[in-house]
């Protein structure tokens, strides 16, 4: 069904109520298939004279763009919507091909829509029709590729998008794309003018964004692709940041360290592994070689730590994909970031380390305070600044020595620690497998920690860890 029928076989519901959300839902369903990184939202109105139908906002985008239903914006009267309505840019949307009842004026009455929207105040305004979503919705049944394209222009087109013009969207976007991938620059720049002069600046940028990422694939360097403004590193945003680490982790040839070192300098880790969560996971490589050139600039302040279902033999290698940036501690993986709710709804870990078992631990200087479960109690000791003894020493007097029942039965659930070289303290909730601490530390610092007082690995581990975060 075309989305003209659909439109049409909505507006013949007999109730009024139900047809005009019938309508709204089938429109905004298309803006969001066409759309796929906006969200779109009924806002309860239909063809109101100034409250739109739809409202939709695209992801990172500050403001949202009003979405309002006409059914001929080539009657006179729609220059009084262009007149009061076009501030904020937004989007109409004629309906007259679903409405058989709209009886055409004679063509001395009817406006050339394209010429009204020629003044400056209504250069932001998309004005589009159900048959030309019908011809984006064709290009991207052949081609997935070319919601690439739809994306933009539907949270930032402009001009008269008809069915000519649709078509040669999604004609010249299929054009960029190939020279993109080829590195044909002046084939890229003349395909994307045509796509370009129905986009907003901003909407442009971001097209671009996705073929600078398949153009650096190619192998040449981000700063050489043909774009409309000078492009650096430095004053993109996180998400394009993040598109540029997948395109260089992706392609077959290697990225110097330079290249890593001027990326970590533009991102925090924390913001980078954000935007990379959803997706595909990549482990080790180049991911490793990325986040070697972080590790002197990038930190954290918290950690989730869960044990692996079985000890890994991809040790050490940094990953992302899931959650955050991580690596892999054998016995557990450790996800980092700077992001306070993001480990809020973690689950539970089943079972709590042995306090016997982390006794080398528990003496440990560093180590300030601890919250343990026994079989008859739930027990907590801080140390105070005076202390002459470490606390795993105290705790051995308390409840048994190594061979006293409630030492036997003992586990950890919390722990608190000063970070080594520096005057944070760092608090382990070993239920959750989260680790906060009470400022950010270093990254390489932060790992160290997770690996010897969560993943609780050995001497001979640590040494290894050690090494692959540079420190041998």
């Amino acid at each position: 069904m075309s989305f003209a029928e659909a439109v049409r076989s909505a507006l013949e519901v007999s109730n009024p109520h139900e047809s005009q959300a019938q309508v709204q839902e089938t429109v905004a369903k298309r803006l969001a298939e066409l759309s796929p990184r906006s969200e779109v939202r009924r806002t309860g109105y239909f063809n109101h004279s100034w409250a739109p139908d739809l409202v939709l906002r695209s992801r990172g985008a500050p403001e949202e763009r009003r979405v309002f239903f006409r059914f001929d914006v080539r009657d006179p009267s729609f220059e009084d919507d262009l007149h009061y309505l076009a501030d904020g840019g937004p989007l109409f949307l004629d309906l007259k091909a679903a409405n058989s009842s709209v009886t055409e004026r004679r063509s001395d009455h009817r406006i050339d829509v394209a010429e009204a929207l020629s003044g400056k105040a209504r250069g932001d305004v998309l004005v589009t029709e159900l048959p030309a979503v019908d011809r984006f919705e064709s290009g991207v049944h052949e081609d997935q590729d070319v919601r690439t394209a739809t994306q933009q222009v539907i949270v930032g087109g402009h001009g008269l998008v008809d069915p000519p013009a649709a078509d040669q969207i999604v004609s010249y976007w299929r054009s960029a794309a190939s020279a993109a991938v080829e590195a044909e620059g002046v084939a890229l720049r003349t395909a994307l003018d045509k796509v370009e002069s129905y986009l907003s600046r901003v909407s442009a940028m971001d097209l671009e964004t996705s073929l600078r990422s398949r153009w650096v694939a190619a192998g040449e360097p981000a700063e050489t692709f043909p774009g409309r403004e000078d492009w650096r590193l430095d004053d993109r945003p996180p998400w394009e940041i993040a598109e540029l680490v997948l395109a260089l982790v992706d392609q077959d040839s290697s990225v110097e360290s330079e290249r890593w070192q001027e990326i970590a300098r533009a991102i925090s880790a924390s913001a980078l592994g954000h935007e990379l969560r959803a997706a595909d996971s990549r482990e080790g490589g180049k991911v490793d070689e990325l986040v070697r050139a972080g590790l002197d600039l990038w930190t954290a302040q918290y950690a989730y730590v869960p044990p692996l279902d079985s000890d890994s033999f991809e040790r050490f290698h940094w990953s992302f994909g899931r959650y955050a940036l991580a690596i892999n501690l054998i016995r557990r993986k450790a996800f980092f970031t700077e992001i306070s709710s993001k480990w809020n709804t973690v689950p539970k870990t089943p079972v709590l380390p042995e306090a016997r078992a982390r006794q080398d631990l528990l003496t440990d200087s560093a180590v300030l305070g601890v919250g343990l479960v026994t079989t008859e109690e739930n027990l907590s000791m801080q140390l105070r600044p005076s202390a002459t003894e470490t606390l795993g020493r105290r705790l051995e007097k308390y409840i048994g020595g190594e061979e006293g029942p409630g030492w036997r039965t003992s586990r950890i659930r919390r722990l608190e620690l000063r970070v080594p070289g520096t005057e944070t303290d760092a608090h382990v909730d070993y239920e959750r497998s989260v680790v906060r601490t009470d400022n950010p530390i270093p990254l390489r610092t932060f790992v160290l920690l997770v690996a010897k007082f969560v993943a609780g690995l050995d001497e001979d581990e640590m040494a290894e860890l050690e090494g692959s975060l540079g420190l041998n």
